[in-house]
This record gives structure tokens, C-alpha cells and sequence, in this order.
């Protein structure tokens, strides 16, 4: 299923949704927050984002922040092509330095 992404990408998610709906909390999409104004001070910091199957929301995907202070900041996303999409562009907007969509994109549909 082919699905027209906030990226601007024509992109298969069906097979990255069963894998999140399958998973017991595994992270996906880890990467290190290098700038975001409020919430990351300096350039080298343990801020980092990721999405999630919830924990505390039944059927919902979470996407994380981990901010270099220790604190979290949550959004939750329906289990859809459409709300996982959601949640990958906020993961997204959130990296400075995966500035190339395509690179974004292999990494999506590199997931086994």
C-alpha cells in the first residue's frame, strides 16, 4: 500500500506499521536531537527521538522525546498508515541532521 506521506515521498508503511504493532515497546527510528530551541541547550547532549508502540495508550503509536534535562515530551498517533505517518514526520522534524528525505526514506524501508 502506497501512501502519499507528509514528506512528500511515495513510500510502502504497511510493512513498518505490522512491525511496530508487533513489537513489545521496541524503538524505532532512534536518533540524537542535535537543536531544538527550549528544548536542547548545547550541540553534544543525550536529547533523543524515537516512536513507539504505546505503553500507556492501547492502540496508539508514541512518538518520544528525551530531551537533554531528562525530560520527556509525548504525542500519540492512531495504529494507521496515516497516523504512523504523522508520527515519522515528527521524528523527522526533529533532525537536523537528516536534511535528504531519501535518506530518511531508506532508512524506513531498510526495517526488516
Amino acid at each position: 500500500m502506497s501512501f502519499q506521506s507528509y514528506l512528500g515521498q511515495q513510500i510502502n508503511l504497511q510493512k513498518f506499521l505490522k512491525k511496530i504493532l508487533k513489537s513489545n515497546g521496541e524503538k524505532f527510528l532512534i536518533h540524537n536531537v542535535n537543536h531544538d530551541d527550549g528544548l536542547v541547550e548545547s550541540a553534544n547532549n543525550d536529547a533523543k527521538t524515537w516512536l513507539a508502540l504505546s505503553e500507556d495508550q492501547d492502540g496508539k503509536i508514541a512518538w518520544c522525546m528525551l530531551d537533554d534535562d531528562g525530560e520527556y515530551e509525548l504525542e500519540f498517533f492512531e495504529t494507521t498508515i496515516e497516523g504512523l505517518d504523522k508520527c515519522i514526520s515528527k521524528v523527522y522534524d526533529r533532525q537536523d541532521e537528516l536534511k535528504d528525505p531519501e535518506i530518511f526514506k531508506e532508512k524506513i524501508l531498510s526495517i526488516k
